[in-house]
């Protein structure tokens, strides 16, 4: 009886979860540690013109990316931490 409540509370605080994401106007989504999808909000599905089951567990966020986009964010992102690392070594010198 008490794993029944648990599992209908956990689906209860799930679902709850769900429509909070469900009512932001922006696109979120979650991957697991591989990259891969896990979940997706409503504006995701409507602005990235996929169904949920095309791509939850299957594909990765790489999916709707501009590959030059990506490379773009990457330099800029290891550029700011070696930055970042240069100050804190020059501070502590």
């Amino acid at each position: 009886m008490a794993e029944a409540f648990e599992a209908s509370l956990n689906q209860l605080a799930q679902s709850w979860q769900q429509t909070i994401l469900d009512s932001a106007d922006f696109i979120i989504i979650s991957t697991d540690i591989n990259g891969v999808i896990q979940t997706l909000n409503t504006g995701a599905i409507e602005k990235l013109g996929y169904i949920a089951e095309e791509i939850i567990g299957i594909a990765t966020p790489a999916l709707f990316h501009d590959p030059k986009e990506v490379a773009q964010g990457y330099f800029i992102l290891k550029t700011s931490i070696s930055m970042s690392k240069d100050c804190s070594q020059r501070r502590f010198a």
